[in-house]
């Protein structure tokens, strides 16, 4: 019988648990293949490959992270995904980035990848707000991490030409990022709506912000779509319409 290979007819649960865990740890130590062995505790024993991936005496290494992230949508079902992927980047300090990785995809908008994401990442923030770019959540996961201060996630994020982590850095009071992060995504995207979202996120003081980033603004197109939402701000709409002179197509 090889337990190793999923083969578990001559397995009792959970009298055999220890056996299967003395397996995979001597698997793991030796770089074998663990997912045959976990696929076939998931089909028919859930609760015991819980024990083996997040219990108290939890298997550990790289070959143990490969084979609980193939069999992850059954641990999520039988425990709490904050703590299973909590228990993983614990358990393997090494892979903690590929942990957040998989997390930060299946819960692209989740609230408890923050505090994972601290510890794990550099910058913090940027798995998850790669993996939320597309989902309704974005805007509010902006906010949180700009709440949070990871502002150079927040930057990289906007050069994907959003306007929405410019909005949220400003409100959260970071405004020399919010200007960085206005600048990367109109170079990215010119007419990306960025007057819009400012002027919701501060009011009238989102008038000095705008002047901020027209001065980081090297191309027409750029302050020709930000000049049309200026109408609100005819000070700043004026001022636009000089600069735009002076810039070619």
């Amino acid at each position: 019988m090889s337990v190793l290979s999923g083969d578990l007819s001559e397995v009792l649960l959970p009298r055999d648990l220890e056996l299967l865990r003395d397996a995979a740890t001597d698997g793991s130590d030796n770089g074998a293949d663990l997912r045959p062995m976990y696929e076939a505790l998931a089909a028919t024993d859930p609760v015991a490959l819980v024990d083996l991936v997040m219990g108290p005496r939890a298997v550990r290494g790289d070959a143990a992270i490969d084979a609980a992230l193939a069999v992850v949508t059954t641990l999520e079902s039988a425990s709490s995904p904050a703590a299973l992927f909590r228990r993983l980047a614990d358990l393997a300090p090494q892979r903690a980035t590929d942990v957040l990785a998989v997390a930060a995809t299946r819960h692209p908008g989740a609230g408890w990848i923050l505090p994972l994401a601290e510890k794990v990442e550099t910058p913090v923030g940027a798995l998850q707000l790669a993996a939320a770019v597309d989902h309704p959540a974005f805007s509010s996961v902006c906010a949180a991490h700009a709440a949070r201060g990871h502002c150079g996630a927040l930057i990289g994020v906007a050069a994907l030409g959003r306007p929405e982590p410019t909005a949220h850095l400003a409100a959260a009071g970071h405004e020399a990022e919010a200007v960085d992060a206005a600048a990367a995504a109109l170079l990215q995207s010119p007419d990306c709506r960025i007057v819009p979202w400012l002027a919701a996120a501060c009011g009238p003081e989102s008038e000095g912000l705008f002047r901020r980033i027209l001065t980081r603004l090297t191309t027409r197109e750029a302050v020709e779509a930000m000049q049309e939402d200026l109408a609100p701000f005819p000070h700043t709409a004026q001022l636009f319409r000089l600069v735009r002179a002076g810039l070619r197509s």
